[in-house]
């Protein structure tokens, strides 16, 4: 199959579902067969862990989307504490995933807060009519034009790379729209 995807002379190469300790994408197969283009992976996989259990050389140049260095210099104070808070409590460095669930928890429980009430229509008010604070900063519903409702948090969207490693990222975070 990497044959064939390799015939095509893909820019880059990308699979998800990985162990992380398989470092790159294609770590064997492609380099192997000559890939040199730019890899990534998917959210679930947090550059730390690539770099750590696969090496640095392994872990080069691995782009990692939707995903957010909560020790780099381009995060809000907010998330840097969040991230040593996490780490310190479960022993890892958090992703973006443990980012984007305590944010939603936390809107949630603004929303019954304000709502004075755990009843789901009381709270569905509140969570329509108002935008919240979060470790992310605001974090906003949208998605009308999709499904017709907006029911879908605007997270911002972190794309980081790994060089000499270290994990960087692109000092602008996109939202989603």
């Amino acid at each position: 199959m990497l044959t064939k995807i390799l015939a095509q002379k893909p820019d880059t190469a990308g699979r998800g579902g990985r162990a992380a300790g398989r470092g790159r994408p294609d770590s064997q197969a492609g380099d192997g067969a000559g890939f040199q283009g730019r890899q990534g992976l998917d959210r679930r996989h947090q550059p730390f862990t690539i770099i750590s259990v696969a090496g640095p050389e392994a872990a080069e140049g691995v782009w990692s989307p939707a995903n957010i260095n909560v020790k780099g210099d381009h995060v809000s104070a907010a998330v840097r504490k969040f991230g040593e808070t996490y780490e310190k409590r479960y022993g890892e460095v958090p992703g973006a995933i443990a980012v984007a669930n305590y944010a939603a928890f936390d809107v949630f429980t603004q929303a019954m807060q304000k709502a004075g009430s755990v009843d789901t229509d009381k709270v569905l008010a509140v969570l329509t009519k108002e935008q919240f604070q979060t470790v992310w900063g605001p974090l906003p519903w949208a998605a009308r034009k999709t499904y017709g409702i907006d029911r879908q948090f605007l997270y911002p969207l972190v794309i980081s790379e790994v060089r000499g490693a270290r994990w960087s990222i692109s000092p602008r975070c996109y939202r989603r729209r």
